[in-house]
């Protein structure tokens, strides 16, 4: 949630707008009123045009709704009247949907860094908790480790440690029907990707975000009731364990995550800027210039630039049509950015800033190729 908030990117909005159609599916099915069942169709809407992976989180609904339709369907003809509106009002995205789909489904790197395998799962799964940054992870990478990725020994004690507020939290749940389907449900969005993701590789921490509601609800479940002399008290100890090791993740995302320090990249190539060593920038759709453009406005202009672009990102990701600007990776493989780069003695230095992705190593061994040794 922090890194994406940080892109301003859509997936807090997502988060929201599922948590916000499972509560108004729960109390539509407690009131039956039908301003809950309005609720429930516009917070569908929100969800599915933010991000279709919100379909993810919204597919295990169809278990609950089957349940109820069950026991007397009458009383649930508002709900499916409205989740029927919300369908009708997304018809008109779908074949965009599809055609994106089958586009991203072209490019055969995203099996992997969006492929299900059981140690992604678990590392992902982790991460949701706030145990594990993934530090050396493809897109969330950080530069200072979390306990978790510090102490690999003590690792066991840490899952001992978590697993009192855990078993109570399955304990809460028991008997307690519509909250236990509410908390799988969010955390069987996991599950859900997963399955997706044969078909369509879709596995990343963005669609598995509503999985941490689950994840609240479970260790909340743990305090259900009245307190208990036998319980409460290692309930409590064992949530304020998770919170400090939460704590601690927040804090080195916060602090230390690479995508959180662009404004200090920024702010050392507006300081380099008199030098003028040849910049270049390397990621899609321009975003590495766009992050120094917000925090320098003007200084790539003044710079002697010359901007990297995946190639095929873009077209994957927004359907080509972001500008095609700069040179691409089959460019520099071939052998362009030797051209493009200056061949006097005096400036063997370069600035090199990117994003952590695949098609890095290509560029940093041309630009060694092209004879520039010192790369900052």
């Amino acid at each position: 949630h922090l890194y994406y908030s940080q892109e301003a990117r859509m997936y807090a909005l997502v988060v929201f707008s599922v948590t916000l159609a499972y509560l108004a599916l729960v109390a539509f099915i407690q009131t039956h009123s039908k301003w809950w069942a309005a609720l429930y169709a516009l917070a569908l809407v929100i969800a599915v045009y933010g991000d279709y992976s919100s379909l993810f989180a919204l597919a295990p609904q169809a278990f609950i709704l089957l349940w109820y339709i069950g026991r007397d369907w009458r009383k649930m003809i508002p709900i499916l009247v409205a989740a029927g509106l919300a369908i009708l009002a997304y018809a008109p995205w779908l074949p965009q949907v599809f055609h994106s789909v089958n586009s991203a489904n072209e490019d055969e790197r995203r099996q992997d860094y969006l492929g299900a395998g059981f140690g992604r799962v678990m590392t992902l799964s982790l991460r949701i908790t706030g145990f594990s940054s993934d530090q050396f992870g493809p897109y969330f990478p950080s530069l200072n480790p979390t306990a978790w990725d510090s102490f690999a020994e003590l690792r066991s004690l840490m899952v001992l440690g978590m697993a009192p507020v855990v078993v109570l939290g399955l304990v809460g749940l028991w008997r307690r029907w519509t909250a236990m389907a509410i908390t799988f449900s969010f955390l069987g969005s996991i599950a859900v990707t997963a399955l997706v993701s044969f078909i369509s590789p879709s596995f990343a921490e963005r669609s598995i975000l509503c999985a941490a509601v689950g994840w609240s609800l479970l260790l909340g479940a743990a305090f259900n009731g009245r307190l208990r002399r036998d319980r409460t008290p290692f309930a409590a100890l064992s949530l304020i364990f998770v919170l400090l090791i939460c704590l601690t993740t927040v804090s080195n995302i916060y602090t230390y995550g690479l995508k959180s320090r662009w404004d200090d990249a920024a702010a050392d190539l507006a300081y380099a800027e008199p030098l003028q060593f040849p910049v270049i920038t390397y990621s899609y759709g321009e975003v590495a210039n766009t992050l120094v453009e917000a925090y320098e406005p003007g200084l790539l202009n003044r710079e002697r630039l010359i901007t990297v672009r995946d190639g095929v990102l873009e077209k994957t990701l927004s359907n080509d049509i972001l500008p095609h600007t700069g040179i691409t990776v089959a460019d520099v493989d071939a052998g362009e950015l030797k051209t493009l780069l200056p061949e006097t003695a005096e400036n063997d230095y370069v600035w090199f800033l990117y994003y952590q992705r695949i098609g890095q190593e290509n560029v940093e061994l041309a630009i060694q190729d092209a004879g520039y040794v010192r790369i900052i």
